[in-house]
């Protein structure tokens, strides 16, 4: 730069460009929502979702410095169908804010839950099948 009296001088400035994280599926899902550290959701809903078989992809992603966990769960039935509870049949929990679970299902009713182990905020959940 140049001024008017002939005086000169530099400036170097940087710039980071931080590209829109990808989205990891193609056909997925996405759910969004935020928890507080201990907070629990379930995708699509706490009541599950019924499924066919096959295979079944979550893909999770949270915060930077966050410990979400995401599990895959499925419904079954008490004693002669009375009551029914859920079981863990797949489970992401490293410590990392991004999870990812590929599980082949049978038949049977499922749903996703995430869990905010450690720290906070938004996080966006991406499902496959539909």
């Amino acid at each position: 730069v140049t001024d008017g009296v002939s005086q000169t001088g530099t400036m170097t400035r940087s710039v980071t460009v931080t590209a829109a994280p990808a989205v990891p599926c193609t056909g997925c899902t996405t759910y969004s929502g935020s928890l507080t550290q201990g907070g629990v959701a379930y995708h699509n809903s706490s009541s599950g979702f019924s499924f066919t078989g096959g295979t079944l992809r979550g893909y999770l992603r949270a915060p930077t410095g966050t410990d979400f966990d995401l599990v895959l769960e499925r419904r079954s039935s008490g004693l002669l169908g009375l009551g029914t509870s859920w079981s863990a049949v797949a489970t992401a929990d490293g410590p990392s804010n991004n999870e990812d679970i590929s599980y082949s299902a049978a038949s049977g009713t499922y749903r996703w839950r995430v869990q905010a182990q450690t720290g906070a905020g938004s996080y966006t959940f991406y499902g496959q099948p539909r």
